[in-house]
């Protein structure tokens, strides 16, 4: 995991996802706006969204109809998935640990998986929808105190320690 301490908002997430495409060159990257539109296209079938982050990430905030998926976990954990003739698209925080899952994958064998680019901060930062248990959400848990300036302040929920 790469730890930096980064600009704020947009200027260092842009500098972070750069580093994830570097780290990663075999995990395909799908934007957010390309999500968006896919998500509200009713002609294309649906992508199963899976997120790869911690759980009290994902019970803070996700989008909607996302799925949890452990941190490290390798592609066997996730076969179930792999066998639908649905597209996956991964994500977590930044899009560190979520492309390193989706690039393992494709090292694998399998086509049609997706690394958010930019991942749920990206996704925030750009004002679109998240949920939690309870309904609409409006904040990301950070992944940590020296990444949270990666969220834009209306966005950012409170760090881990």
């Amino acid at each position: 995991m790469v730890f930096l301490y980064v600009q704020a908002d947009t200027a260092g997430l842009a500098a972070v996802r750069n580093i994830v495409r570097r780290s990663f060159p075999k995990a395909p990257q799908l934007s957010t706006e390309a999500l968006a539109s896919w998500l509200n296209d009713t002609n294309r079938p649906t992508p199963i969204l899976l997120d790869v982050r911690s759980e009290e990430e994902y019970a803070w905030s996700h989008l909607a109809g996302a799925e949890r998926v452990d941190p490290g976990s390798k592609p066997n954990a996730i076969q179930s998935y792999l066998e639908t003739e649905r597209p996956l698209v991964l994500y977590c925080a930044v899009g560190y640990r979520s492309s390193e899952l989706t690039e393992l994958i494709n090292i694998s064998g399998y086509t049609n998986v997706y690394n958010l680019d930019g991942s749920i901060y990206k996704w925030a930062n750009e004002g679109r929808p998240l949920v939690s248990a309870s309904g609409e959400a409006q904040t990301v848990k950070p992944y940590g105190p020296s990444n949270a300036r990666l969220l834009k302040s209306p966005y950012r929920g409170s760090p881990s320690p």
